[in-house]
């Protein structure tokens, strides 16, 4: 399915800054959650080139200063290709035990 049918058919409208790890990675690379579900979540961010289908990741939700964020695994799933504004979209599937 296309990533933009996904978002638009899944979770719910989210923006919350997140950091995704990935193995090979000596850093951190920043986003943005556009939509958030109970399985995946859609994050934009000017780095899209660093992912490929199926490549494992940790992310991690930064929350308002009061809360402590949280994080989990994640596979991505689908890139959408950058836009005009220079961002690409990531959607990731979470990692369930």
């Amino acid at each position: 399915m296309k990533i933009k049918k996904r978002l638009e058919n899944s979770g719910f409208r989210h923006k919350s800054k997140v950091e995704i790890f990935k193995e090979g990675l000596d850093f951190s690379i920043k986003g943005m959650t556009e939509k958030i579900g109970q399985k995946s979540a859609f994050i934009k961010t000017k780095d899209w080139q660093s992912f490929q289908v199926g490549d494992s990741t940790i992310l991690k939700f930064i929350l308002p200063t009061d809360y402590a964020g949280f994080q989990g695994e994640a596979i991505v799933q689908e890139i959408d290709q950058e836009n005009e504004w220079g961002d690409g979209r990531v959607y990731t599937k979470f990692q369930t035990a």
